[in-house]
């Protein structure tokens, strides 16, 4: 059996096919006071290949820099920043051009807290003690969204007129 020498050609053409074959990577900046709550959220996006953290941050302001900066294609913040909070963090991301996504997690999971991050145009709430499957699930819904792949069988989440998620308590 030959071996087949690798020519330039071939070798660019596996590159691509390679490339294509790769996930798209989700530049994420995580935001949140508790510096344990981003090494851990941070260990666990080290195990998903199509999620980088691009930035850390613990204030509100100091998230507004970094989205300016960073250009990130998803942001995870808590409600509950010094500074700014986050559900107006949330609504000046939101009216910059192009605005990243934007989960919330937090252990303030009430009502009141889901439909303050809604409207201030979280595309996503997750409690942090379920951060693992919330995220997953969010992320799951959002390459299917994208994909135009979305179908009434296979999704039972609704969303309201802005399109914005609604999730029933739980």
């Amino acid at each position: 059996m030959a071996l087949v020498p690798w020519t330039s050609h071939t070798l660019r053409a596996r590159i691509r096919r390679d490339a294509l074959a790769q996930p798209p990577v989700i530049k994420t900046l995580l935001v949140d006071q508790s510096a344990e709550f981003l090494v851990g959220a941070s260990l666990w996006i080290v195990g998903r290949p199509e999620l980088v953290v691009v930035g850390k941050v613990r204030s509100g302001l100091k998230a507004l820099e970094a989205v300016s900066r960073l250009k990130p294609d998803l942001v995870i913040m808590d409600c509950v920043l010094p500074e700014l909070d986050g559900f107006r963090v949330a609504r000046l991301i939101k009216a910059l051009p192009s605005p990243p996504l934007i989960v919330i997690a937090t252990f303030a999971t009430s009502r009141t807290a889901r439909d303050e991050a809604l409207a201030a145009g979280a595309d996503g709430f997750i409690a942090k003690d379920e951060f693992a499957g919330g995220l997953e699930r969010f992320l799951d819904e959002e390459m299917e969204r994208r994909s135009g792949a979305r179908g009434a069988a296979t999704s039972p989440e609704r969303r309201d007129r802005r399109g914005l998620r609604i999730e029933p308590d739980p």
